[in-house]
């Protein structure tokens, strides 16, 4: 019918053509390139229709955070790391967004996840360290602000800077809390020792202050810690320090 129907318009217009004697593939000119068959693939793995759904919901979420739709934006983000559990953007912007909405328990389950699989920002890490000592979850606290210190690039001795400083008073105190005496009077030795020179530590007075705080309180810390690990000289001296403050 296709042949007639291209036949009899040629014929309306006055035109004159030759149709071939044969429509199909043998009509189609030799210096026309003919195009590939599509090969049927195979059906796609499970992982890429993980990846696709994840990409979906991925996409979802960004929508969702453009509508200022936030909590939804979560549960889409919450949703996409589930079919990519490899992807550390995924659970980074999970954990921003829960701290954003004041949801602190799926912050720090999924901010425990980026930490332990790939930990790169100290700041992060010291921020759920201290959200887990809050929490009173001392031992996974203390296990973060030794990683903090790690990620810092910290090199020992007196600390020369507040955070520094700040770290190894709250790790020292963790460690007495936990019982680990040894290791807590090893930490709050360096702070005492940059406490006691301040100037030569490169603290700075300043900075000792804000660190000691209520200073009694602190030095008694130090002194039940030292006494704890049965360096009793170092215990004396810190209980002096107590006293005199």
């Amino acid at each position: 019918r296709v042949v007639i129907w291209c036949a009899s318009m040629l014929l309306l217009v006055g035109g004159t053509a030759t149709l071939p004697a044969q429509i199909g593939t043998d009509a189609i000119s030799p210096d026309i390139d003919r195009p590939e068959l599509i090969q049927r693939r195979q059906s796609p793995t499970e992982a890429e229709d993980d990846a696709v759904t994840a990409g979906a919901y991925f996409a979802h979420a960004r929508v969702l955070e453009q509508r200022n739709n936030r909590s939804g934006a979560l549960r889409s983000y919450q949703r996409a790391w589930r079919y990519d559990s490899q992807n550390q953007l995924l659970l980074e912007d999970v954990v921003s967004l829960a701290y954003e909405l004041q949801r602190p328990h799926v912050a720090t389950r999924y901010a425990l996840l980026a930490v332990e699989r790939k930990p790169k920002d100290p700041i992060l890490v010291r921020r759920l360290a201290i959200h887990l000592s809050k929490a009173d979850q001392t031992e996974r606290a203390a296990k973060l602000f030794t990683l903090a210190l790690e990620l810092s690039k910290d090199k020992g001795g007196p600390p020369n800077d507040l955070p520094t400083a700040l770290l190894l008073l709250e790790l020292g105190r963790l460690q007495y809390k936990n019982g680990d005496f040894i290791a807590s009077a090893t930490t709050l030795s360096r702070l005492r020792d940059a406490l006691l020179d301040p100037a030569k530590s490169g603290l700075g007075e300043e900075n000792a202050k804000t660190v000691l705080g209520t200073a009694d309180q602190t030095w008694a810390l130090l002194g039940e810690s030292f006494l704890a690990a049965k360096r009793a000289d170092d215990a004396a001296a810190a209980f002096q320090k107590a006293d005199e403050s």
